[in-house]
């Protein structure tokens, strides 16, 4: 059975901790079928709450990763 959002969030949020910046398909891995509404939701509650800073980082021409980088 998946997790739930707050779960999602919290290990979202610790391995932003853990190694930032990171690569966005990185926390995709993390959870099993992510849908990426959910996962959108809980990136933008975190900006929100001002505990990640959402922003390219590290982008290469014609790759579409996008790096997160955690707020200290």
């Amino acid at each position: 059975m998946g997790r739930t959002k707050e779960e999602l969030k919290k290990d979202i949020l610790k391995e932003l901790q853990e190694k930032s910046p990171i690569v966005l398909s990185r926390l995709f891995s993390m959870a099993r079928k992510p849908k990426w509404n959910i996962f959108e939701q809980i990136l933008s509650e975190l900006e929100d709450e001002g505990k990640i800073e959402i922003k390219p980082h590290r982008i290469r021409p014609g790759s579409r990763e996008v790096w997160l980088r955690i707020r200290r």
